[in-house]
């Protein structure tokens, strides 16, 4: 998960506090100068091309809240774009923007995974 300087140093309880207080998150769209924000994209691939992953904005605990899945994602070995539905998201506190899952059980060889060019789209 992407992790907010303004929360400190991460896995301290205190940060994990504030964190999930909305207290040391971002709003988007002040942030990446836009009037809305339609959707995150990226591109994503699997060392294997069978990585079964998550991909979310957001969760249960931590802003947004709920989260916005992208479900269950299995990858391939060629460059692909993902994108995340994030319409009506309130975004003006979100500390969890960009959070990744992958399990044993779906991916008992393990999981290598490359990411590239995540960003928010929407109007500017």
């Amino acid at each position: 998960m992407w992790w907010p300087r303004a929360c400190g140093a991460s896995g301290t309880d205190d940060a994990w506090a504030k964190l999930k207080r909305g207290g040391c998150g971002i709003d988007v769209r002040e942030a990446g100068g836009l009037r809305s924000v339609a959707r995150l994209t990226f591109m994503a691939k699997g060392e294997s091309g069978r990585e079964v992953l998550e991909f979310k904005v957001g969760a249960d605990d931590v802003e947004p809240s709920p989260a916005r899945p992208l479900v269950s994602v299995t990858l391939t070995r060629d460059w692909r774009k993902y994108e995340v539905d994030l319409k009506g998201a309130d975004l003006k506190r979100a500390s969890a923007l960009f959070v990744w899952a992958a399990t044993d059980a779906a991916n008992p060889p393990g999981a290598i995974f490359y990411l590239d060019d995540i960003q928010f789209e929407g109007v500017k």
